[in-house]
Protein backbone atom coordinates (compact mmCIF):
# COMPACT_ATOMS: atom_id res chain seq x y z
CA UNK A 1 0.00 0.00 0.00
CA UNK A 2 2.76 2.47 0.93
CA UNK A 3 4.72 1.69 -2.24
CA UNK A 4 1.59 2.19 -4.34
CA UNK A 5 0.81 5.51 -2.65
CA UNK A 6 4.37 6.69 -3.18
CA UNK A 7 4.20 5.75 -6.86
CA UNK A 8 0.92 7.63 -7.31
CA UNK A 9 2.22 10.65 -5.42
CA UNK A 10 5.49 10.78 -7.36
CA UNK A 11 3.74 10.39 -10.71
CA UNK A 12 1.10 13.05 -10.04
CA UNK A 13 3.57 15.55 -8.61
CA UNK A 14 5.89 15.05 -11.58
CA UNK A 15 3.03 15.63 -14.02
CA UNK A 16 1.96 18.67 -12.03
CA UNK A 17 5.48 20.10 -12.13
CA UNK A 18 6.34 19.24 -15.75
CA UNK A 19 2.89 19.78 -17.31
CA UNK A 20 3.28 17.25 -20.14
CA UNK A 21 0.88 17.15 -23.04
CA UNK A 22 -2.04 14.94 -22.05
CA UNK A 23 -2.26 11.57 -23.73
CA UNK A 24 -3.76 8.14 -23.28
CA UNK A 25 -1.24 7.25 -20.58
CA UNK A 26 -0.06 10.63 -19.26
CA UNK A 27 -1.84 13.34 -17.29
CA UNK A 28 -1.36 17.01 -18.09
CA UNK A 29 -0.46 19.28 -15.20
CA UNK A 30 -4.08 20.28 -14.63
CA UNK A 31 -5.30 16.70 -14.87
CA UNK A 32 -2.66 15.66 -12.36
CA UNK A 33 -3.70 18.45 -10.01
CA UNK A 34 -7.33 17.31 -10.25
CA UNK A 35 -6.35 13.68 -9.63
CA UNK A 36 -4.12 14.68 -6.71
CA UNK A 37 -7.00 16.56 -5.12
CA UNK A 38 -9.26 13.54 -5.55
CA UNK A 39 -6.63 11.24 -4.15
CA UNK A 40 -6.15 13.45 -1.09
CA UNK A 41 -9.91 13.46 -0.53
CA UNK A 42 -9.89 9.68 -0.82
CA UNK A 43 -7.12 9.40 1.78
CA UNK A 44 -9.06 11.66 4.08
CA UNK A 45 -12.11 9.40 3.86
CA UNK A 46 -10.45 6.26 5.18
CA UNK A 47 -12.76 3.81 6.96
CA UNK A 48 -12.31 4.44 10.68
CA UNK A 49 -11.87 7.58 12.74
CA UNK A 50 -8.34 6.53 13.73
CA UNK A 51 -7.37 5.86 10.13
CA UNK A 52 -9.04 9.09 9.16
CA UNK A 53 -7.10 11.00 11.80
CA UNK A 54 -3.84 9.27 10.89
CA UNK A 55 -4.46 9.90 7.21
CA UNK A 56 -5.06 13.58 7.82
CA UNK A 57 -1.87 13.78 9.86
CA UNK A 58 0.12 12.04 7.13
CA UNK A 59 -1.27 14.45 4.55
CA UNK A 60 -0.52 17.48 6.72
CA UNK A 61 2.80 16.35 8.21
CA UNK A 62 4.19 14.32 5.35
CA UNK A 63 2.98 16.32 2.37
CA UNK A 64 1.44 19.72 2.96
CA UNK A 65 3.98 21.05 5.47
CA UNK A 66 6.81 20.29 3.06
CA UNK A 67 4.98 21.77 0.09
CA UNK A 68 4.44 24.94 2.15
CA UNK A 69 8.20 25.30 2.63
CA UNK A 70 7.90 27.00 -0.75
CA UNK A 71 5.46 29.90 -0.39
CA UNK A 72 4.87 29.95 -4.15
CA UNK A 73 3.13 26.55 -3.91
CA UNK A 74 0.67 27.61 -1.21
CA UNK A 75 -1.60 29.23 -3.80
CA UNK A 76 -2.70 25.75 -4.91
CA UNK A 77 -4.29 25.34 -1.48
CA UNK A 78 -5.78 28.82 -0.98
CA UNK A 79 -9.28 27.34 -0.94
CA UNK A 80 -8.38 25.40 2.20
CA UNK A 81 -8.03 28.55 4.32
CA UNK A 82 -11.72 29.16 4.90
CA UNK A 83 -12.81 25.52 4.78
CA UNK A 84 -14.08 24.24 8.15
CA UNK A 85 -12.29 20.90 7.76
CA UNK A 86 -9.16 21.88 5.85
CA UNK A 87 -8.47 25.29 7.39
CA UNK A 88 -6.65 23.83 10.38
CA UNK A 89 -4.37 21.76 8.14
CA UNK A 90 -3.62 24.88 6.07
CA UNK A 91 -2.79 26.87 9.19
CA UNK A 92 -0.55 24.17 10.69
CA UNK A 93 1.24 23.61 7.39
CA UNK A 94 1.75 27.37 6.99
CA UNK A 95 3.36 27.58 10.43
CA UNK A 96 5.70 24.72 9.55
CA UNK A 97 6.45 26.17 6.13
CA UNK A 98 7.25 29.60 7.57
CA UNK A 99 9.73 28.02 9.98
CA UNK A 100 11.39 25.94 7.23
CA UNK A 101 11.39 28.17 4.13
CA UNK A 102 13.44 26.96 1.19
Amino acid sequence: MIDTCNLIKDYLLRCLAENPEAGDYVHSGYEAAWELAGWLKHLENLDTDAEHRDGRERITDGFLEHVFERPSLRRFFDGWRGDPELGEAYSLASEWGDAHLE
